[in-house]
């Protein structure tokens, strides 16, 4: 009984249901559109930085020695340090 209420319901309020379904639809197509574009950029850019191995951290201070860089360069995920000098004058 229920299941005929359905049908007639939904064949009265076709146009309604119609519109529903492709306004939901649309909203799906396009989120997915822009989070694979979002995905796409983020892959690029980890591709890019692995092959021109750019830096992923800089460690800004004053006064580093190279006591600090050699603990730095002891953790486990840092592969090379450096130690810089900037002037200003």
């Amino acid at each position: 009984m229920l299941n005929r209420k359905m049908l007639r319901d939904l064949k009265n309020q076709f146009g309604q249901f119609l519109a529903v379904f492709l306004l939901c639809a649309l909203a799906l197509a396009s989120f997915t559109c822009f989070r694979s574009t979002d995905n796409g950029a983020y892959e690029a850019l980890d591709d890019f930085n692995e092959s021109c191995k750019t830096a992923s951290a800089w460690i800004y201070g004053e006064s580093f020695s190279e006591d600090n860089a050699g603990r730095v360069a002891g953790l486990d995920e840092i592969t090379e340090t450096q130690l810089r000098t900037r002037l200003s004058a």
